[in-house]
This record gives structure tokens, sequence and C-alpha cells, in this order.
């Protein structure tokens, strides 16, 4: 029996998440205090019991509810450091008191996210949301960083704490300079989307996308015939087949498959393009992006390329931001 390929971890499900620096509450001991004193109070009043002890029960109630408002979560280490950070489908941005990085998974070692629960109007709810990013500066365990954010109400990272090894794996992937898994290859830590679409417009040309991809063939100057333009319904199969694949395959197609689709103006495949705007792989959520825009999906669907540019190699970026509408 044949085993079945890996696959690769389910698609990320949000576009953006921003969190403010976790300041650790400061208040417990004044809190509790305020409490104990409200209890002390009741003391002169022990010849008057009831009075007594409905001051000193709600003294102590107040006192256990505010240190309890006011203790810093047990998930929060000591040394993590309060960052203003943003989460994106391909790495995180933190933004220190004195740069701004912009690390994708790779460099990430762990998320970690604790939800803070209450009531408002008497109903209850997540009243915030802690979020500590794990990365390692080197090899030794103290030149671990960890960095605090906050949002107020629920924050969806449990898929992307359960999966973010699959992401680093899926992000480290090279990237496929042909549609035959075995063909060549690009260094996911190099700029190469110029040169991707580059090999994209050649492999248009040749009797390999013809047959692979079924298109229309040339004319005696080497040009297809643009009416249809150039493609079929089997152009549509084998790039859908490609863009839509879950299969953990060594060298990644679907950056090509995105270009082809461009390429060859190919709307219909506009809905499976744009679903990878949030792909790990910030090459292929920027190209995608760009491609989506092209093929007529509104930028509040695509997000903006703005957005993966930090993460992006500076040519990468000025490549694309040339191709973009």
């Amino acid at each position: 029996m044949v085993e079945d390929a890996p696959r690769l971890a389910p698609p990320i499900d949000f576009r953006y998440i921003g969190l403010d620096p976790y300041q650790p509450p400061r208040g417990g001991f004044v809190a509790g205090s305020l409490g104990f004193v409200a209890a002390g109070a009741s003391v002169p009043y022990f010849g008057h019991l009831p009075g007594a002890v409905l001051l000193g029960v709600a003294g102590l109630s107040l006192a256990t509810c505010m240190m309890q408002l006011f203790r810093r979560p047990r998930e929060i280490p000591e040394r993590a450091e309060p960052v203003a950070m943003a989460l994106f489908p391909y790495g995180v941005l933190i933004d220190g008191p004195e740069s701004t990085r912009a690390l994708r998974w790779l460099a990430v070692d762990g998320i970690h996210a604790h939800s803070v629960h209450g009531s408002e109007n008497g109903v209850a709810t997540t009243l915030y949301s802690l979020v500590v990013v794990e990365v390692a500066d080197g090899h030794s365990e103290a030149n671990r960083k960890l960095y605090a954010g906050k949002t107020h109400g629920g924050v969806s990272v449990d898929a992307l704490a359960v999966h973010l090894a699959a992401y680093r794996e899926e992000q480290g992937r090279g990237v496929a300079l042909s549609l035959d898994p075995e063909g060549g290859t690009a260094d996911p830590t190099e700029p190469h989307a110029e040169m991707l679409v580059e090999q994209a417009t050649e492999y248009l040309h040749t009797a390999d996308a013809s047959a692979e991809l079924d298109l229309s063939p040339f004319d005696y100057r080497g040009r297809r015939d643009r009416a249809l333009p150039g493609v079929s319904e089997g152009t549509f199969r084998a790039l859908r087949a490609v863009l839509t694949s879950r299969r953990a395959e060594a060298l990644d197609r679907r950056p090509l498959a995105v270009a082809l689709a461009g390429l060859l103006d190919l709307r219909p495949l506009a809905r499976d393009v744009v679903a990878l705007a949030t792909a790990p792989n910030p090459l292929l959520a920027a190209l995608a992006r760009v491609v989506a825009r092209r093929l007529g999906v509104d930028r509040q669907t695509t997000g903006t390329l703005d957005e993966v540019l930090p993460s992006l190699d500076p040519r990468d970026a000025a490549f694309l931001l040339t191709q973009a509408t």
C-alpha cells in the first residue's frame, strides 16, 4: 500500500492581528490594601454584629476581587518584553523601542495566547487576550527573547500556535521554476520574484507548456493565437490543480502557477489565486495579491501589498511594486 503524501497544515485563518504592548498591572498591592482596610474598619462595630459582618465580608470580597483583577497572568513570563506587534500569516512585525523587526515564521520558536474572561453588563465575555512570541537570538536559552502584546477581546491564534512548525516548514520550501515537481528550484531565502515571472513567460513559449497546459499552438512567428486567449478547459484544470493542492511537495509549484494565471489573464482562477494571499510564504502571498488584483479582485478582499513588503527581500519588494495595480 502506498502511503499518503504529507499534507500542508490548514490555511491560516487571519490576515492581520494588531497587538499593543502588554503592561503588567501594578495596582494589586494598593487594591488589596484598600479591601483589607475596609475589612479592618469593621472591627469597631463588633458590638453590632450584623453590620460588622457585612462590612467585613464586603471588604474581604473587595480585596480578593481586586487582587484577582490586578494579578499578572501566569502565562506571561516576567522577562517578556512589552512591545507593539502585528501578526500576519507569514510572520510577525515587532515594533521595539529601537527598531522595527519583520520576522518570518522561520525565526519564531513559539506563539502562546491567553484570554482573560470577565463580564460586561452581566454578560460573560473575553475582556482581552495576551500573546507571547518566542524568538531565538542564537542557540543559547539565555538569548531567547520573549515579546508580549495585548488586544481587546478574543484572538484567533490557536491554529497558528499548533501548526507553527508546519508553517515554518512550508515557508522554508524551495520555489519550483517548473510545473514538473522535479524541475528547477529557487532558494526560498533569495530574491526571485522577477526570475519567477521571467521563467513563467519563457515557459509559455515551450512545447512542454502546450502539452501540460493544453495551450493553443504557435503561429509561424512564434506567437500564440490570443483570440481565446490561447487557453482551454485543460489549462484551467491543470493550473487549478496546482493552486489548490494541499500536498506538501518538496518544491512549491504554487508561485509559478499564480504567475502563469496572471500572464494568461485567467479570471476564472481569481478565487483560487486570492485564497493564497494569506499563505505562510510571503513571496507567494505577495504574488497572489498582485495577480488577484489583475484578475479583477478588489483590494479589500486581496489585502494590500504593503502588508507583505516588510517580510520580503527588498529586491522582491521593489519588483512586485512595479507589477502592482
